[in-house]
This record gives C-alpha cells, sequence and structure tokens, in this order.
C-alpha cells in the first residue's frame, strides 16, 4: 500500500507542475472545495511515510528472498522494462554545463565513493539507495555503477550522492556481484541478493530511527535560524545530529536518519547547491521568505484580489519595457526618464516572492516555489506552456525590478551567499562554530601586537633593484597587475642567468587583522564576472601604489623570487627577498607578440558571428628598446618549460566561448520601492578562444615564470620550516603507456597542451581537480615533483591564500634576520581548516563564473536569432556548423528519443541533441548540425538537430 501511495504522490507532484502552467481554468466554490480536500488528504497520507523509503512489507518466511530475486530480475530475459524511479530519475538524460572543460575534469579521489560504499541518490525529486559497485566513463561524462534497491544496475553521475558511508559491502562479496546489466551466474545473483538484502536491512533501521528524529528535531528551525528575519543561516548534518545526541561520534544511522529528516523539510532547509555531498551543509531558509511562500501560497488558493492588482500592474509595465526595447535595442543602457507610480506592499510581497524562487536549487529536494511560481505567473497572462525560471526572470525584467541583462550568476548570489562565507570550513571540519576566527600575527604569549605593520616590518631589509627594468605584462583590461619580471644576466657565466619576479606587495602595509584583510578572508578572492568586478581589495587602495605601475616613477614594494637558471631550464639556484623596483614598463601580451613573431591573434581568437576583419596593426614602439632582454626571457621561459616536459606531463583545454560586454553597467537599488525601466542594450562581443593557441608566446612566457615563482616559495618554506598550504594534482590515469605516450608526442612546441584535446577525450581521460596539503606534493600537470611543492604567491592582489603565504614568507624572513622568534602567523591547524573552506569555495566560484559566462554567450545567441544583434541575412553561423559528439546516447525515460551531448567549435559551447533512433556513434563522432531551438532559463540550454 505504502509503495503505491508514493507512486500516486509522484504523479499528483508531476502532473501538478504542468497543470499549472496549463490555460487557468476557472473553478466553482464547490470544485474548489473538493480539490482542497483531496490535496489535504493525499498530502496527510504522504505525511506518514517517507516517499524515498519504499520498502515496508511484513516478513513471512521466504516472501522476502522471493520479492528480491524479482527485483533482480530473470536471468533468462535480456533486456528488462525499467522500474518507475529509473524512468523518473534518468528523464531528460542530459548535461547540465555549457563548458566542455568543465565536463573532462573529475574530481579527486574520494574513499566515499569507494566500491562498497552504501549510497544516497538523489535527482529530479526520486531518492533512492544502493551500493557503489564500479566506475566507467561515457565521452565527456564520468560515471558510478551502483546496484539499486529495485535491483537495477545504475550508471549514474557522482554528482548524484548526497550521502554514502564507505565499506558497507566487503570487497569479495562485491567481486562476486559483477557489472552486468543482468546477473546470469547463481553466484551472481546470490551475492545480489545479499546485498540487497542488507541495504533493505539498513533502510528498515533508518525508517525505524526516523521517526524518533523528526519528534525531536520539530523545533529545529525555530532553534537555528537567523535572528533577522531576513537572513540565511547554516547548519550541517552533524550539527543537527548533536542537537540530540550529544556523543562526540554518532552512529551512521542517526546521521543519515538526520540528513534525510533535513532533506525532507525543503521549505526551511535547503541542501548547499555545488558541494552538499563534501560538506552536508543547509541553508536554513530566512523567517521572511517562509512567511512569504505561505502568503502567497494562500493568495493563490483563495483567488485573492492582490493577485489581480499585481497583474494589472506587471501588464502595464510590460508594454512600457516592451515598447522602450523595440525603439531603443542599439543604444547604450540608460534609464528611462518615464514617471511611474510605485509599488504597493501587496506588489512588493509578491515581486520579493518571485525574486526568491530564483535561488540556486537543485531537483534534489522538493521546491516550495515549484506549484505557486507558475499559477502566480499566468495571472500576468503573458505567457504560455511550461512556466521556467526564464519566465520569472523575463517578467521581473520587465516590471522593472531587474535589469534586462542581471545574469543568474550574480542573481543567485544576491539571494543566498553559498560558499562564500567562512562557516563552510566549519562544516567541512566538523567545528560546531559560525564564524572562523582569522588567525592574526601576535606573539606567543598573546600580549600585544609584535608590530605595527603599517611602519613596514620589512623596510630595512628590502633589496633596491635600482634602475633594473622591470616588465610587467598583461591584458588592456586587467584590473589588478600582481606581478612583473625582471632580467640580470651573471658576469663570467653566459649561460646561466637570473630572473627576478617581482610581486605586488599588500602584506608591506596589512596585517592579517587589518580591516581590509580581514574583508579579503571573508571575499577570499576577486570576482569576476562578465559585466561585472568585485575585488577582494577596494580599488582605490590598491590603485594607490599597490598595483605595479600605479606609482608611475615611484618606487614600489615587492616580495621577489629570483630564480638561476641554467641552460637546461633547471633552477639551481633561488632566493626570495622584500624587495624595491623603480623602474616599471607596462606592456600588453599582443604587444610583446608581435616583437617576439609569435602567436598572432587571428590564429588565437575566432568571432563567429562577424565577418573576417584585416589584422589590427599594433604601434609597438614603446616595446623595442625591451627587445633583447624580451627575447632572452622568452628563451628561458622556454628552457624552464622544456625541463617541465620531460616529466611526462600535458594539459588540454578545448575552445571555449567568450562574450565581453562594458562594466559597470547600470544597476537597479536593492528595495526600492518604484519601478525602473531601461531603454537600450550593452553592447556584446562574442569570441572563441582557442586556448592551446593563445597560450603562448608572451603568456606562456610569463605564466612559466609565474610557476617558477610559486615553485620557489614552496623550496623557501620548506627550508625555513614554515607551513604553507600547497596545491596537489595526480598523473592523469591513462588506459596504457602506449595512450600515454600518443598523447606527449601532441604536445604543442610552446606550451603544454596537447593539440588536439579530443584525442584525450576518446580515451576517456579527465583531468584531475586540485587539492590542498601541507606538503611538498606533486603537482604532476605542472611537471612539479614530489618533494619541491607549489605555493601560490603571485596574485597577492585578488586571491587571499596568496596574502596568507606572503605573511607566512615574511615571518621567515624576519625570523631569518634575528627579529622574531615566536611561530608562523599561521599553524598547521589553520591552514588545514583553511584548505577545506578553500576546496568548496572554489568550486562553488568557479561554478558561477562559469554560468554568468554561460548565461550571457546563449543571451548574444539568443539575440542573434530574434535579429537584436548581427544580421542572419548576410551572415549566418547557426544554419550549418560542424560538431562532433562528447557523450554516448542516452535514453529519456519519458520521450523514448535518444539524447546526446555535442560540441560545436565554432561556437565554444555544447549543444543537445535528441534522436528518435538508438546512435551507433562512437565520442567524437562528427555531425553536421543547425540550431533548433534556445532555451533561456537561468542555466540556458542550445538544441541543435541533424541536418
Amino acid at each position: 500500500m505504502h509503495r503505491k501511495l508514493c507512486h500516486l504522490q509522484t504523479i499528483w507532484q508531476h502532473n501538478l507542475r504542468h497543470l499549472s502552467s496549463a490555460t487557468k481554468k476557472k473553478l466553482t466554490s464547490g470544485e474548489l472545495r473538493q480539490w482542497e480536500r483531496l490535496s489535504e488528504r493525499v498530502l496527510a497520507a504522504a505525511a506518514k511515510r517517507d516517499k524515498d523509503l519504499s520498502w515496508n512489507y511484513d516478513k513471512t518466511r521466504g516472501g522476502e528472498e522471493k520479492r528480491l530475486r524479482k527485483a533482480l530480475g530473470d536471468p533468462a530475459v535480456t533486456k528488462r522494462v525499467p522500474s518507475f524511479e529509473k524512468t523518473n530519475f534518468f528523464a531528460e538524460e542530459g548535461v547540465d554545463s555549457a563548458s566542455l572543460n568543465e565536463l573532462a575534469e573529475v574530481a579527486t579521489s574520494d574513499q566515499s565513493l569507494a566500491p562498497g560504499s552504501f549510497v544516497e541518490l538523489r535527482r529530479n525529486e526520486i531518492v533512492t539507495h544502493g551500493v557503489v559497485i564500479g566506475s566507467s566513463t561515457a565521452g565527456a561524462l564520468s560515471l558510478t555503477l551502483s546496484l539499486i534497491t529495485t535491483g537495477e544496475i545504475w550508471h549514474h553521475r557522482d554528482a548524484d550522492i548526497m550521502f554514502s558511508i564507505p565499506g558497507f559491502i566487503d570487497h569479495d562479496l562485491l567481486l562476486r556481484c559483477g557489472k552486468d546489466e543482468l546477473a546470469v551466474e547463481q553466484s551472481a545473483i546470490a551475492a545480489r541478493l545479499q546485498v540487497l538484502k542488507k541495504t533493505r536491512d539498513f533502510e528498515r533501521a533508518v525508517e525505524a530511527a526516523s521517526n524518533g528524529v523528526g519528534r525531536q528535531l520539530q523545533d529545529l528551525y525555530h532553534r537555528v535560524k537567523s535572528s533577522h528575519p531576513d537572513h540565511w543561516s547554516r547548519i550541517t548534518t552533524k550539527e543537527a545530529t548533536r542537537m540530540l545526541d550529544l556523543r562526540p561520534n554518532s552512529p551512521v544511522l542517526i546521521l543519515f536518519a538526520v540528513h534525510k529528516h533535513l532533506m525532507r523539510r525543503s521549505k526551511e532547509f535547503v541542501a548547499h547547491p555545488t558541494s552538499f555531498r563534501q560538506t552536508h551543509l543547509f541553508e536554513v531558509r530566512p523567517q521572511s521568505h517562509i512567511d512569504l511562500i505561505n502568503k502567497v501560497t494562500r493568495w493563490v488558493r483563495t483567488n485573492d484580489p492582490a493577485l489581480s492588482k499585481f497583474a494589472v500592474k506587471a501588464q502595464n509595465l510590460i508594454e512600457i519595457s516592451h515598447n522602450l526595447a523595440t525603439q531603443y535595442n542599439h543604444e547604450r543602457p540608460t534609464k528611462a526618464d518615464i514617471l511611474i507610480p510605485g509599488f504597493s506592499e501587496s506588489n512588493i510581497a509578491i515581486i520579493t516572492f518571485l525574486k526568491n524562487s530564483l535561488e540556486a536549487t537543485r531537483f534534489i529536494q522538493a521546491n516550495p516555489y515549484a506549484a505557486i511560481v507558475p499559477a502566480v505567473i499566468k495571472y500576468v497572462g503573458r505567457h504560455e506552456g511550461e512556466i521556467s525560471s526564464a519566465d520569472v526572470v523575463r517578467l521581473l525584467a520587465d516590471i522593472g525590478v531587474r535589469t534586462p541583462w542581471d545574469d543568474g550568476a550574480a542573481q543567485s548570489e544576491d539571494t543566498q551567499p553559498h560558499g562564500v562565507s567562512p562557516a563552510i570550513a566549519d562544516a567541512v571540519g566538523g567545528s560546531l562554530s559560525n564564524e572562523i576566527a582569522v588567525p592574526r600575527l601576535r606573539h606567543q604569549n598573546n600580549s600585544t601586537q609584535e608590530f605595527d605593520y603599517w611602519s613596514d616590518p620589512l623596510k630595512t631589509m628590502r633589496h633596491d633593484f635600482g634602475d633594473m627594468p622591470v616588465y610587467v605584462i598583461d591584458d588592456a583590461d586587467a584590473a589588478e597587475l600582481d606581478d612583473g619580471i625582471s632580467l640580470e644576466c651573471i658576469p663570467g657565466e653566459p649561460d646561466a642567468v637570473w630572473v627576478h619576479i617581482h610581486i605586488a606587495d599588500p602584506t608591506s602595509i596589512l596585517s592579517p587583522d587589518h580591516s581590509f584583510a580581514q574583508e579579503a578572508r571573508k571575499r577570499l578572492e576577486t570576482h569576476y564576472s562578465v559585466n561585472a568586478i568585485s575585488p577582494m581589495l577596494p580599488t582605490k587602495f590598491t590603485n594607490q601604489g599597490l598595483s605595479l605601475g600605479s606609482h608611475t616613477g615611484k618606487p614600489q614594494n615587492v616580495l621577489t623570487f629570483s630564480c638561476k637558471v641554467n641552460p637546461a631550464g633547471e633552477i639551481v639556484d633561488h632566493e626570495v627577498r622584500a624587495a624595491i623596483v623603480r623602474r616599471i614598463h607596462t606592456m600588453l601580451y599582443d604587444d610583446v607578440n608581435v616583437l617576439l613573431g609569435e602567436c598572432p591573434p587571428e590564429d588565437t581568437v575566432f568571432y563567429p558571428f562577424s565577418l573576417a576583419a584585416q589584422p589590427v596593426m599594433r604601434d609597438v614602439s614603446h616595446v623595442i628598446p625591451h627587445r633583447d632582454n624580451l627575447v632572452t626571457l622568452r628563451g628561458v621561459s622556454k628552457q624552464l618549460m622544456t625541463h617541465r616536459k620531460k616529466f611526462s606531463m600535458f594539459s588540454f583545454k578545448f575552445p571555449g566561448a567568450e562574450v565581453s560586454v562594458q562594466k559597470s553597467l547600470p544597476t537597479i537599488p536593492k528595495g526600492l520601492p518604484v519601478p525602473v525601466l531601461f531603454r537600450g542594450f550593452p553592447e556584446m562581443n562574442y569570441k572563441v578562444v582557442h586556448y592551446a593557441k593563445a597560450d603562448s608566446g608572451s603568456r606562456a612566457m610569463v605564466a612559466e615564470f609565474m610557476k617558477a615563482a610559486c615553485r620557489i616559495a614552496s623550496r623557501f618554506l620548506l627550508a625555513h620550516g614554515v607551513p604553507a598550504l600547497r596545491r596537489k594534482v595526480g598523473m592523469l590515469k591513462c588506459p596504457t603507456d602506449d595512450v600515454l605516450q600518443h598523447l606527449l608526442s601532441m604536445r604543442n612546441e610552446d606550451n603544454d597542451y596537447v593539440s588536439d584535446p579530443l584525442e584525450v577525450l576518446k580515451f576517456g581521460i579527465r583531468a584531475p581537480q586540485a587539492e590542498y596539503t601541507l606538503a611538498p606534493a606533486e603537482h604532476w600537470q605542472m611537471g612539479i615533483q614530489e618533494g619541491e611543492g607549489y605555493v601560490r604567491v603571485t596574485s597577492p592582489l585578488r586571491r587571499y591564500q596568496d596574502m596568507v603565504a606572503h605573511w607566512q614568507i615574511k615571518h621567515a624572513l624576519l625570523r631569518q634576520h634575528g627579529v622574531v622568534h615566536t611561530a608562523p602567523p599561521f599553524s598547521e591547524s589553520d591552514l588545514i581548516a583553511f584548505a577545506s573552506e578553500l576546496r568548496v569555495f572554489e568550486r562553488t566560484r568557479r561554478k558561477a563564473a562559469m554560468l554568468s559566462q554561460t548565461w550571457w554567450t546563449h543571451l548574444y545567441i539568443d539575440r542573434f536569432m530574434r535579429g537584436l544583434v548581427g544580421d542572419r541575412r548576410t551572415h549566418d553561423p547557426l544554419c550549418v556548423m560542424d560538431a562532433f559528439t562528447v557523450t554516448l546516447s542516452a535514453l529519456d525515460m519519458r520521450t523514448r528519443n535518444h539524447l546526446l551531448t555535442v560540441f560545436i567549435p565554432s561556437l565554444g559551447i555544447l549543444g543537445r541533441l535528441t534522436v528518435e533512433k538508438e546512435p551507433n556513434w562512437s565520442i567524437g563522432t562528427p555531425l553536421k548540425v543547425k540550431v533548433k531551438e534556445m532555451s533561456m532559463t537561468l542555466t540556458p540550454k542550445l538544441t541543435v538537430e541533424l541536418i
């Protein structure tokens, strides 16, 4: 009965979502009461049981084994009908990313996902359990194989796993299970029966524990919500568990029951959208958000006049907004000079509700907005078909509460501060504190601060480089110039040179407890989105003598990492000094490339929506006087790179789309009670960058010296016994040594990129993600050997971890000169906690940056398709495009069509392709496609079709 009820509840939720997008039908008061009573009965019945714990049979002799054997399927049948759970779990199977380079990464090894682990899977609001039996690849996708409680083998993504218990099944039993879709051998069937029985026994135990957990945590929300009604707070599964179980290590059974309890209460607790399995972190929804959900839900149920009044107001604003967009499309964006009455209190409530609905979520929990938002949008009466987040975004822009160029990444950061708080380190490390105290540079006895940083403790120790030229090479739009390089020839040693890498020195005037440093601690790094830059340190501060070259003609403090390089590319000596530089020359990458005769722009960048333009003649007269030094530096960088390449390393990167727009676009102040409409739209520039070619020439030269500085920093800190965070990347796993040698032979001469990254993808090879460690570990992708290590130090104006490394280095320098005798400012435990935070933060921030770029690239294509940019009559790159497959076909369980993801090199993005019959295509199969449609949700998708 319970299983049937779960099935009914799921169908009800599914149909409710689609019916809410249908043409609105007026119900009589009697019909309305009937529907309300029915919904209350269904929801009350569903609330009695967890819809994801569907096994509740009375035990009878032999009955359970029969059911388990039935779940495993008949070995005589070669193909089984997929279960209800599988059909819905894998519905609309596809790739949610628009970045092939992101797909080509694989998470670092995780013991919690090792074969034999118990796992909880969640997708499309389907929840099920299983045991990991192995892994596989499908083109750009890395998949996990799990034996599910339905008796099926599922090939799913690691991201589907929300909870795991390592070592749930022993290794020998797991081997006997096999990995075939259907078990044929009796030994495999018997092994799978044992696994399923143990899994279902555990499910029953969790269900029994859940009853007590639910009672004890009834008031949890009111205990952990923020004291401010508009603010989010956080809680981890461990923290919630300790509120009912005071033991230091609660049984995993209780942890899992608490996890499920929090997942079910999705109106109050929202699972972290990018790193939940690593953190088990829930965002606690603000009280004001919950109050609004309840209020607007009540308005929809009772057909409150507030909705019709909002609809009238919105319709008038939409009319004005559309007229402005039509008349002034090609102007630069400005605020329209139109006097419009403000919003009423009920208008503001509905608008805030719609804004809140755009918070970053995944379909792993029930969405409390899912049924109500479409009903609100339908009241406005201008949207046909199924309602998506794109309709909400469009409506908010049309009524003047969101600019038409706000992207989804910016919205999610505004509504929900996922991953930007130091509290995440607590979630990873297990601390119950809501804040992390930033370590401060003090005496061991904690009496007083050791020195005033505004006076620069290294002032008397700084090495003055005098008239030695310092070359600061960057892009034209670079905002923070962190690094410069100098060349010093060695008398009597014509075959060796010193290269000095000078790094901006904000820690010369900032201690860890300075207010600017504390704010940098919260931000962790400068945030770059397509249309805005949010600096880690105040711009006025960095431009007053910290950014290299910002004080023309005046000396600047730097931290210098010097390396002596021999012809073999070996760093045979090194030195780290606080220094002063005086002759700074700023240059552009493209100008230096012209001088070097390398990397012409037309070979590295492609503009698919523009007709071919003539190459721009660059004025490089300011660079010519430095030709000899720059040519020598380029030669030294090649020597360093050649030496690194001896260690059988390579990198790979696919071309990628980039859209640039003007920065500091007009915005709408938060909380403004009146609509703000705009005329015009930002001018956008769409390009495809061939990174394997672009990261050569002067870019490769500068990058090589920055790598050298990070290697030197690691050596220096190791020699002085000062702890530091180091980047660690293990070796890529190649199928055979022959494959490795084949890929090594394909490396570009000017860098370490494989010339054709598709070759890497065909062999199912993934780029491992970086980890943090205190040990001088291997960084295989850079050719850095174990024992040397790699410490980030070259971007202290935009990365807080680089500032931390600078403080550690300066402490070592002061101790070397006998000025201090205390412990370093950051201890090993400080850095370990910081590393846990960084891992989650970087993943979240990288995802946000990718989403921002994705939104803008797809927005450009969408506007091009609608005739708002470019001219399709004279040049249409969307009608015939080369593409190649990057995933194998996956069956859409609902439509029975087959879905594939293809990469379109001319656009630098991924596309979704649907075919009726299962294709026999391997990874990299070339295709001819054209654009079919664009879906401009917060995570846009481009659909293509075969020509």
